[in-house]
């Protein structure tokens, strides 16, 4: 917030779920069961941003295209150009992906939401997912994210992984411990993650077919 024009930000789904987390702090039926340790962690997430924070994440676009030097326009999103929990992997089938690109007039698409980098190209569309800084399902632990212009280039940054452990522990966040655990010594790898993505993103479209995926 305080690098003002200096950044661009778009909304993720957990950034429109944490205004709602903040939205239902004072409804007293809105409270948590101890047995949901998502519904916990957001919960305590809310308590650690003010009113002002809060309108900022609300007020976050969900795309942006810019004009990146030797790539031409480029379409930022958080799941996917049409829903910030659409679900892309590097596994996608091409059919699907070309549903999800339907419509869309750049030729590179920049995503995140899976916290997996990849890069691939479907007819004339190139689709990359950026990487994730801070929970990353690869088979190293560090900050991984790209660089556009006038290529594109997937980075990973090591940092003090043992400082960064200890800090969570300390912070107070829900089960903190396990956290910092998956995060740092039990990775969840590229290819675990991509597998599990790849069949909520089958179960979510049968559902909305009205398939029962369980037939």
């Amino acid at each position: 917030m305080t690098l003002g024009s200096h950044v661009h930000v778009i909304r993720g789904n957990a950034d429109r779920e944490l205004v709602g987390d903040f939205d239902r702090a004072a409804e007293p039926e809105a409270a948590t069961g101890e047995d949901d340790l998502w519904g916990l962690r957001g919960a305590w997430t809310a308590q650690q941003i003010t009113s002002e924070q809060r309108d900022f994440l609300a007020g976050l676009p969900e795309t942006k295209t810019f004009e990146i030097a030797g790539l031409g326009p480029v379409r930022f999103c958080h799941g996917s150009p049409r829903s910030d929990e659409e679900i892309i992997t590097a596994a996608t089938s091409d059919a699907r992906l070309r549903r999800i690109l339907a419509g869309v007039e750049e030729d590179l698409v920049v995503c995140g939401h899976t916290h997996i980098q990849f890069d691939r190209v479907v007819d004339a569309t190139r689709v990359v997912n950026a990487g994730s800084v801070g929970m990353p399902y690869e088979t190293e632990p560090g900050a991984y994210w790209a660089l556009l212009g006038p290529e594109v280039s997937l980075n990973r940054t090591v940092y003090d992984f043992d400082a960064a452990a200890e800090r969570i522990r300390n912070s107070g966040f829900p089960e903190a411990g396990e956290h910092a655990d998956q995060l740092f010594t039990e990775l969840t790898s590229r290819e675990e993650a991509t597998q599990f993505f790849e069949r909520l993103a089958k179960e979510r479209e049968e559902a909305a077919q009205g398939v029962d995926p369980l037939r």
